[in-house]
């Protein structure tokens, strides 16, 4: 089962008609997210992960409750119905989580998500006449849809899953990184790191940002937690490193996301120089 699964994943992946979806989608709703508040508050800057997976919980949970409470008989019909509406309620702001972190795909994972958004919303459009049928009275009728609606959500949580846990989207990608506990040269000295610009260092095997703030040498790593992208090609602004690749913005004091798609803090590095070479080790805790 799991080949087939993935096999329909990779299919998925590969249909260039959900690329017209995507771009539907990007015309529509992207402006949304150009004000940096809503951006933040969306992906879950705030919370220091991605804000979606917590949401998800609210919708799926309050329609499995409801569909439970549905087998149960008549004396739980009024608690079914207000579990159905709570979660037609929450599955705005989960939605709005989840397009925050689409934005920002390209190619297969922009297309499984295009895919995953489909069968969310074909799901809410379901619970949304289902609550309709209800109210008028078709007990039975909007018993089928929330089933059907609880089927497509299933699969949409497949896709999910695959989006994150096979795709890394929304995932840390230093979190595999280990830390450089003892004090490392690296291969850029201290003359060499401009006061307008990042650079990227060597140090061993892993790959630094150096940059200057408030005049002294500071050094984060140098793949961005958001998406792996390369902090060094990046640019200064207002004190933070932007990525190159989808504009996280992180603060050059702490390494604190300033502006999302990031939501993880980026590592950062203790910096000493030695004749006029740069070392850093892992920054021990404050």
């Amino acid at each position: 089962m799991a080949v087939a699964l993935h096999r329909l994943t990779q299919w998925i992946a590969q249909r260039p008609a959900l690329d017209k979806v995507g771009d539907t989608l990007m015309w529509v709703l992207g402006p949304t997210f150009n004000s940096r508040l809503v951006k933040n508050a969306a992906n879950g800057t705030w919370l220091g992960h991605p804000l979606h997976p917590l949401l998800v919980t609210l919708p799926i949970g309050t329609w499995a409750g409801s569909g439970l409470l549905d087998l149960l008989g008549e004396d739980n019909e009024q608690a079914a119905d207000t579990l159905l509406t709570a979660g037609v309620i929450s599955a705005l702001p989960t939605a709005m989580a989840g397009l925050a972190q689409w934005v920002d795909t390209y190619g297969p994972p922009r297309r499984i998500g295009a895919a995953h958004a489909m069968a969310n919303n074909a799901a809410l459009a379901l619970q949304l006449a289902s609550v309709v049928a209800r109210r008028q009275g078709h007990r039975g009728l909007g018993k089928g849809l929330s089933c059907a609606a609880l089927g497509l959500v299933s699969g949409a949580g497949y896709l999910g899953g695959h989006l994150s846990y096979a795709l890394g989207v929304g995932v840390d990608h230093t979190a595999f990184h280990d830390p450089l506990e003892d004090w490392t040269t690296t291969d850029v000295a201290a003359a060499a790191v401009p006061d307008d610009a990042p650079v990227t260092a060597r140090a061993g095997e892993r790959q630094i940002m150096l940059a200057r703030h408030d005049g002294e040498i500071v050094a984060y790593d140098a793949v961005c937690t958001h998406a792996g992208g390369p902090l060094g090609e990046g640019t200064i602004v207002d004190g933070c490193g932007r990525c190159p690749w989808h504009g996280s913005m992180f603060s050059l004091a702490d390494g604190s996301v300033v502006e999302a798609p990031a939501t993880t803090p980026q590592p950062r590095y203790d910096v000493r120089l030695s004749g006029g070479l740069i070392e850093v080790r892992a920054a021990l805790p404050a």
